[in-house]
Parts: C-alpha cells; structure tokens; sequence
C-alpha cells in the first residue's frame, strides 16, 4: 500500500510541474526553460528511485515475557535434519524428564506467570525414576538403583534333590511396581552417622562362628574401613536405623521382603547365581578366603547394577522365618509371622559361608535381636513411578526349573 501511494504522489508531482511549466514558459528565457523542465522531470523520479531502494531495519516483535510453557513450546518446533527429536540433541520429552528449560520463577509482566510451570516440573522430576537410574537422597544416605518390575520364579524346584525344603515350594511372584534398592549394603560409615545423630545403643555383642564375643559394627575382629559393609548389626538395629534415615530425608526405608531380594539377586535370570550356576573367586567374596568383608561394589554387579546380592556380607530382610515357601506371597509382600515372630529371614551368603549358601534361593534364620559379623543389611524405597507390570511385558527370564 505504502508503494501505491508513492507511485500516485509522484505521478500528480510531476503533471503539477510540467502545467506550471508550461503556464510559465512564455514568460522564461531560452537558456532558462530546459533546466526548470529537467527539475520538474527529474525531482519526482529521484523520490520514486529513493522510496524502492530504501529497506527499513526490521524492528524486533516483542510478544511478551518468555515462560516456561512457551520456551518448551518453541523448543518442540525445533526439527532434526536427521529425523526425530529436537534440533539439539535431546528428544522431545526432556522437559518431562527434568530438563532446564532457562525460564525462572519470577520472569513474566503478571508477576510470575512462569511460577505454576515450574511448580508442575518439579513434580515431574520427583516422580522421574527411570529403570537402572542411580540416585542419593541425601550425602550420606546409601546410593540407590532403580530397579523393574517383574515376575520371578522364588525358590527351588522340587525336582532339585541338593536344594533343603525350606527353599520349596516354588512359588510364581510378580513385582508390580519399580523399586528403590540399595546399589550397595549399608557401609561402616552410614550406620556410623546414624550412632554420631542418635546416640544409639547398637548391639553390644556379635557372633562369631556361633558363638557371642565382645565385639561389634565397629570393631568386627577382622579389619575394616569406612567403606566396607556394616555387620554385627542385629535385624532390630536394622530398623532403628531405617526409621532414623526415613525421617531425616522424609522417604520410606524399608528393608526388602525376601521376595523382593530374590528378584533382584536373580536380575532376570532362573540361575543358581545372577551370573550363572557355577560361581568362581572373581564372582564374590565368599569362603572365608579374603579373611573378612571387602570395601563394597569390589565385584562386578548384576544386569540390576546392583553389586554385592551374593557373598560379602549376608542380608537382613523383613520376612518372618518359616519353614518353608508356602506360606510365601504372589505380590512379593513379606511374611509377617502368625502372631509376631523373633527369627528372620537372612539371604545372600557371607564372606565366610561356602558357595551353596550364596544362591539366590537360599535363605536361613537368625533370631532377630542377634548380630552376626557375617550379617549386614541393605535399604529399599518404593519410587512410585512406572506402570504396573503385566505378565507379557514382564522383564523376568525365570522359569521353573
């Protein structure tokens, strides 16, 4: 339009002149009429020749503060030459998974527009438990592993004649849900700033070879640093410390039902051990041949990257003992004893314990208030994230054997 108009004011401009010119022209000298005419003619077509050439700087479109909502918008647009995700390498859901989309709190002309958005991205970053993700509550709280869920085969078959009774019958469980475990068993260090915090009277004597000696978690009779797992710990300290931690990070701890520990020391397979049925040196610390425990995750972990399921230190779980699996859960609940109980359940072997002891069926009591320089525990919490697991989607490769 603003063309249009230019071409019109130069056109009047020029038939102006040239009447005037043409009025007047009888009134010029010869020399004078040729240089007025030049001027009428020649102004009109410089303002024309002036307006086409001239581009005017774009002026920047301001269409208001920048949200998060709008930014993730944006950044959806963005397309891969290569195909799929956005033009920067991450994939279309990253907000979802946590991403920082550059939009703060307190941006926005209504006085923090943006603020709901990033209400609902921590929600979602909280809740973002992705399988075989590693995560810590808090500095000194133990390093956890996002597990799957799944179905497993528990125990031992009949048909397996050197497998003891109490490991039968086999039972089909289903883990439903993700689970938060412990990568590693609680170390010298944790449990020792728990005592520090509370002042916590622990077991004041320990097991050893069955028999009770002055010793416990801090001076087990063979050598240990801060790194390695605690022991001479008793299932009742076990849970003096899950409460105190559940409390100080607001989470949770639990410890495993043995159910639970069977499916993550088995991580997929229908195995005597996570790696296979026979079980090497390199595999574990077992046998009492390195003389007591190791600094933990010494050994290759599991297809969970779970380390430490068999040998090191055995393992305090929360079932009731029985005497044998019927009384085990489908849903992988711990057996919670017919009118309370005082044995438990300990699975995983020890450091001392020959590899039989080691598989992930086997399981043994111990009186719950006893400690054993072989026993330690390791810490779980529901993460609450993934759907239910249905048999066909399961990621189990158990079957009877």
């Amino acid at each position: 339009m603003a063309l249009g108009a230019t071409i019109l004011g130069t056109i009047i401009f020029a038939v102006m002149g040239l009447l005037l010119y043409m009025a007047q022209a009888d009134k010029l000298g010869d020399n004078t009429r040729p240089a007025i005419l030049m001027v009428f003619l020649l102004l009109p077509v410089g303002m024309f020749c002036g307006y086409v050439s001239y581009q005017p700087e774009e002026v920047p479109h301001f269409d208001g503060p920048q949200t998060a909502e709008s930014a993730n918008k944006k950044k959806r647009k963005r397309t891969n030459p290569f195909g799929g995700g956005s033009d920067d390498g991450e994939a279309d859901y990253a907000d979802e998974a946590g991403k920082d989309t550059g939009a703060r709190p307190d941006e926005g002309g209504d006085g923090g527009a943006a603020k709901p958005q990033v209400e609902v991205k921590k929600a979602i970053v909280k809740e973002a438990f992705e399988i075989g993700r590693e995560f810590q509550d808090c500095q000194d709280c133990p390093v956890m592993m996002v597990v799957p869920a799944g179905y497993f085969t528990m125990g031992s078959a009949d048909s397996d004649t050197e497998a003891p009774d109490h490991e039968k019958p086999a039972l089909r469980v289903k883990i439903a849900r993700r689970l938060g475990i412990g990568r590693f068993e609680v170390t010298v260090h944790q449990y020792e700033s728990f005592i520090r915090e509370t002042s916590y009277a622990s077991s004041g004597s320990c097991d050893v070879l069955g028999r009770p000696r002055r010793v416990n978690y801090a001076g087990p009779g063979f050598p240990q640093d801060s790194t390695h797992p605690v022991v001479c710990v008793s299932w009742v300290d076990a849970q003096a410390y899950l409460s105190w931690l559940g409390n100080r990070v607001g989470k949770p701890y639990r410890l495993l039902s043995a159910a639970e520990w069977e499916y993550v020391a088995r991580a997929g397979t229908a195995s005597a051990y996570a790696w296979g049925d026979q079980l090497a040196e390199t595999d574990a610390n077992f046998g009492a041949k390195q003389k007591g425990t190791q600094i933990i995750g010494s050994y290759a972990p599991n297809k969970f990257k779970v380390s430490d399921m068999h040998g090191n230190a055995a393992e305090w779980v929360e079932d009731c003992w029985s005497d044998d699996l019927s009384v085990a859960r489908e849903n992988g609940a711990a057996f919670p004893g017919v009118g309370g109980c005082s044995s438990r359940v300990v699975k995983g072997g020890s450091w001392r314990d020959k590899a039989f002891e080691l598989r992930a069926a086997a399981r043994r009591p111990m009186r719950q208030s006893s400690a054993s320089d072989t026993v330690g525990f390791r810490v779980a919490r529901a993460v609450n994230n993934g759907p239910v697991v249905s048999e066909a989607a399961s990621t189990d490769a158990a079957r009877t054997r």
